[in-house]
């Protein structure tokens, strides 16, 4: 039925009429009060306000008199409150209907206080999201109210504090994982602390020592009971119009610091801790730092063995990770895990987790093999400790994998990220931190391997939209994706997709991260990078000043040497040639240093340089640039290659202006005779180049020979240029130079006609 005020009407007598015509007859369609037409199966059918949350999921065949029961209690809360239960004017039909699925009315004694008690239960249980909760029928909610107006007791009941944290829960998965890591992680930390507390001492007959352990325990497990119930409290569903969110928790959570039951230090580290810890896996960074900082200067008041002090030095290790100080993380892990292991042996969870730290740091770091051997024992004592299919194991996989991809070692890493993922799935649900993580790496597997481009994209949209429900859009997983998005954009030719999303990341990760995080630079040097293959020069320069201001260059960065690069590049294009100059000479030096005389960004490094000289007409300087890029690519490559061929164009071109015209006429011909081996047939470039050396040949009077070339590339851009590019344009004005100064005005005007289409 379409159950709403205007299909009620009561008669003289006061017996309510139900006029249902159907949904065909209604003409309304906004989303505020109005109607929603579409009869096919699975579409929404009925008035919006007045719809169960079942029927905004358009499940037609999960539809029975329960969802009239639903339409019934908005009338009834409407007729009692004045108001209905959402506020959907101006809202959307998606957003509308996901209010309705996932939204909780407000208490209508929160609108009229004379509604408290059961009017209310009974109103809230006609509302319930979920069919089975609700009255099963009409007539049930209908003997309930004539019990009411009995003075009776009702059958419904208030829904109980487990049902309301579970329903929370389902509706804000986010929230209630931060719950779950910060309410059991403090209660564990303490627990933890206070029992290792305990053990360092249990040998000692003190007995004011043995005292102090007792009731360091005690507070500590009031503690544990006073942060679960106000973590609790703090989120309770019945205190309605409180959006309660993740960081709203913590922020409460920090107020626990101030609490007379964390009297003791040992207590006081363990809860700074793990809100460090919390804070840090929620993308938190500067309050992640406080509280591990403070943990850090508590921890040095315990002895240096202390396991207490340890995991606070792992956790600060984790946060130095985090923030890319991999030098320093590696020593402070290394220290820790080499502690551990004497004061709690091999086989415990700290040692573990500090030594699955210690191999992740190593992988980032380019120590593939050490950081893959370390996760690989960490992984068999983990599986030994928590089980096989445990999270903890999942994590170290993910963690193997990224060190298979940064190695090269594509297929494995590949295979071992969609046996984690399938782990997750089965075990955990997609909407598990974790599993998003993983799915997230399968699409960065992918696109580094260049395989199906559109499943690849069509994996990460589907981690970006995942992630950025269960994380939120900040979080630095969420902003992995929409970064690993934008490279996807960028393979697909999708420049203005790519640029928008690349600014996106930049934004986020600069609130987040800060502008000289490694992440944020690497979304800032890719943007800049996107902006040139663009043509937006003048836009890129400044991000690329800004990459190279952020934060000092570091020895063999060469994220630092490509910005310089691009710079140059910038420089030279608006013809700042000593400013260029000097950009490529530091550069050169950096990657000769680093990369060695014969790479090849140490040889395209040449090239450029070649450019710059001979621009500033320092001849001599310049050839022996060109000169080195071309030996160095045949002597790499071959001469039939593409690097090499390009190499070749770059000499020829500097010899025909500084006019050695003989020279340049060998150099292209030597270019032209290996430009069909080195490019697939009809490739744009072999046409550039054929047109470039016919060009020359026509300048210098060689009509025969530039005939032929300039016809060949004529033919090879007809299937594959428009005739507005530079090049094809350039071409077709060299023919029509050539046959107006070879006096051949018929085939000028035969080949005019073939241009022009006439």
């Amino acid at each position: 039925r379409d159950l709403k005020p205007s299909n009620i009407l009561v008669t003289s007598s006061g017996e309510p009429k139900i006029l249902d015509f159907g949904v065909a007859r209604t003409t309304d369609s906004d989303a505020t009060g109005g109607s929603i037409l579409n009869t096919r199966t699975g579409q929404l059918l009925g008035t919006l306000p007045y719809m169960s949350p079942e029927q905004t999921a358009g499940g037609l065949d999960v539809l029975d008199t329960r969802s009239d029961v639903y339409s019934l209690g908005i009338v009834l809360y409407e007729l009692l409150t004045g108001r209905l239960p959402y506020e959907l004017k101006g809202v959307g039909l998606p957003a509308a209907a996901r209010i309705i699925q996932e939204q909780d009315p407000a208490a209508p004694s929160s609108i009229e206080r004379a509604l408290r008690g059961d009017i209310e239960t009974i109103l809230l249980r006609t509302l319930e999201k979920e069919p089975e909760r609700r009255y099963q029928s009409a007539s049930a909610l209908a003997a309930d109210l004539e019990r009411h107006l009995r003075d009776e007791p009702i059958l419904a009941r208030p829904a109980s504090t487990a049902y309301a944290l579970r329903k929370f829960a389902k509706r804000n998965k986010a929230l209630a994982a931060g719950l779950v890591i910060a309410g059991l992680g403090l209660g564990a930390g303490l627990v933890t602390a206070t029992w290792l507390f305990a053990q360092t001492i249990e040998a000692r007959q003190d007995a004011r020592t043995q005292e102090e352990a007792a009731e360091v325990q005690a507070d500590a497990m009031r503690a544990v009971t006073l942060i679960l119930t106000d973590l609790i409290d703090s989120v309770d569903p019945a205190n309605q119009g409180r959006d309660a969110r993740v960081m709203d928790v913590l922020r409460h959570a920090d107020s626990i610091l101030s609490s007379p039951l964390v009297n003791h230090p040992r207590i006081e580290l363990a809860v700074r801790t793990t809100l460090g810890r919390v804070y840090l896996s929620l993308g938190d960074f500067p309050d992640a730092e406080v509280h591990l900082r403070e943990a850090l200067q508590l921890a040095g008041t315990f002895p240096e063995n202390d396991p207490t002090r340890l995991l606070a030095r792992s956790a600060y290790a984790a946060f130095l990770f985090a923030r890319k100080d991999l030098a320093e993380a590696a020593s402070v892990a290394d220290d820790v895990l080499a502690r551990q292991r004497v004061a709690l042996g091999d086989n415990h969870a700290d040692t573990i987790d500090t030594l699955a730290l210690l191999g992740r740091i190593e992988s980032t770091r380019g120590d593939h093999e050490a950081g893959y051997r370390h996760l690989d024992d960490a992984l068999r004592r983990a599986a030994g400790l928590h089980g096989d299919g445990s999270r903890v194991c999942n994590g170290i996989r993910l963690d193997m994998a990224r060190t298979l991809r940064r190695e090269g070692r594509l297929g494995a890493a590949a295979a071992l990220a969609e046996d984690v993922y399938a782990r997750q799935i089965r075990d955990y649900g997609d909407s598990d931190p974790l599993t998003i993580e993983t799915l997230i790496e399968v699409g960065h597997v992918a696109l580094d391997r260049e395989v199906d481009l559109p499943r690849t994209t069509e994996t990460l949209w589907l981690a970006y939209g995942r992630a950025a429900r269960v994380l939120g859009r900040e979080h630095p997983v969420t902003t992995e994706a929409l970064f690993l998005l934008a490279r996807a954009s960028l393979a697909n030719s999708d420049l203005d997709a790519s640029e928008a999303f690349l600014r996106d990341v930049f934004d986020l990760r600069s609130g987040t991260l800060g502008q000289a995080h490694p992440d944020t630079r690497m979304a800032l040097r890719l943007l800049s990078e996107v902006l040139i293959e663009q043509g937006l020069v003048t836009e890129a320069e400044p991000f690329i000043e800004l990459y190279l201001n952020t934060e000092p260059a570091a020895q063999g960065d060469e994220g630092i040497t490509e910005a310089r690069d691009q710079l140059a590049h910038i420089r030279f294009q608006a013809g700042d040639y000593p400013s260029a100059l000097q950009l490529y000479q530091e550069v050169l030096a950096q990657r000769e240093a680093t990369l060695g005389p014969d790479h090849a960004e140490t040889l395209s490094t040449c090239r450029s340089l070649g450019e710059t000289l001979a621009a500033l007409g320092r001849n001599d300087e310049a050839e022996s640039f060109f000169i080195r890029a071309v030996r160095g690519w045949e002597q790499q490559d071959g001469e039939s290659t593409p690097r090499a061929v390009n190499a070749l164009a770059d000499y020829a071109r500097f010899l025909a202006d500084v006019g050695r015209i003989e020279e340049a006429d060998t150099t292209y011909q030597r270019m032209v005779n290996a430009v069909e081996d080195a490019f697939p047939p009809g490739f744009t470039r072999i046409g550039a180049l054929k047109s470039e050396y016919g060009r020359f040949l026509l300048r210098n009077g060689r009509y025969g020979d530039a005939e032929r070339y300039l016809l060949d590339a004529f033919t090879i851009f007809q299937g594959t240029l428009d005739e507005d590019q530079p090049v094809f344009h350039e071409t077709i004005v060299a023919i029509i130079e050539l046959y107006r100064r070879t006096g051949q005005e018929q085939r000028r005007r035969a080949f005019e006609r073939q241009v022009s289409g006439g």
